[in-house]
């Protein structure tokens, strides 16, 4: 007759599922544990990264951009963090040079060309123009009406006013427009020479100016997990400030408006209220 219980065979098969079965689950909250530390260091070095590149364009701004490249240099990062992350950053210039600055030219005016090319081809070039339109100018009062009526004087026009604006009204008001394009006497093709001089002798200009008001920031964080991993997470922009020169400028704007303020008695205020300086010669 077989006594209650189990053999020996039996709790050993049970205890190596349950220790099969606790390292499943140990593994798993060691598992989700490191993701969790590895979510919350992530999410730390993306705060950590857009702080700092707003303070390097706030430093900038105030400063002026450097007249070289700025490369490989360390960030300042709180003192939280410091130990654990760190940080680097790189500024430097677009560097457009003539042949680059050349082909954006040339792009334009091709593009230009583009656009005059389908006007053209659907003839709203020759109706602008005045030419094969079927209304000539048989009635200008009508379109003087209209240009007021969209709150264009033609009075200011004609004393040098906002030229744009006119175009603006006149695309807008079809026939009417076209009869104010006569009344106002506007050469459609001297306009397309003149945008085609614009693009090429100021756009250069402007994309110079901007090249040299605008820098890239490369910004680098890095880290380690808690199994050794280097981590990076690197992040480009791109900002605007003020030259070293006008930055100059401004700071000795700001000491001569100090100096200024020390040297008026006053402070830059007025009188005391109830108070009026004595009259010349009196006691």
């Amino acid at each position: 007759m077989r006594r209650g219980g189990f053999t020996l065979l039996e709790v050993m098969v049970a205890m190596a599922v349950l220790a099969f079965a606790l390292t499943i689950i140990t593994g798993a909250a060691s598992s989700s544990s490191a993701y969790g530390k590895r979510v919350y260091r992530s999410t730390v070095a993306a705060l950590l990264l857009r702080g700092t590149i707003l303070d390097i364009e706030e430093k900038y701004r105030k400063d002026g951009f450097p007249t070289n490249d700025v490369t490989d240099k360390d960030c300042e990062l709180p003192k939280v963090y410091a130990k654990q992350f760190k940080c680097r950053f790189d500024v430097l210039g677009l560097n457009l040079d003539d042949a680059a600055i050349g082909d954006m030219t040339t792009n334009a005016n091709t593009l230009l060309a583009k656009a005059q090319e389908t006007m053209a081809a659907t003839g709203a070039l020759d109706k602008l123009s005045g030419e094969g339109g079927p209304k000539k100018a048989a009635d200008l009062s009508n379109a003087a009406n209209q240009a007021a009526n969209a709150g264009l004087d033609l009075t200011g026009m004609a004393k040098g006013g906002d030229l744009m604006q006119l175009l603006t009204v006149i695309l807008m008001s079809g026939d009417a427009g076209l009869n104010l394009l006569q009344l106002c006497d506007i050469n459609i093709s001297v306009l397309q020479m003149s945008m085609g001089l614009m693009i090429s002798e100021l756009l250069p200009r402007v994309l110079k100016r901007a090249s040299d008001r605008t820098r890239k920031v490369v910004v680098r964080l890095q880290w380690k997990d808690d199994e050794g991993e280097q981590r990076t997470l690197e992040m480009e922009t791109f900002t605007t400030a003020v030259s070293q020169e006008e930055a100059e400028a401004i700071k000795a704007m700001k000491l001569q408006e100090k100096i200024e303020g020390a040297l008026d008695p006053t402070g830059g205020a007025g009188p005391a209220p109830g108070l009026r300086p004595p009259a010349p010669g009196g006691r």
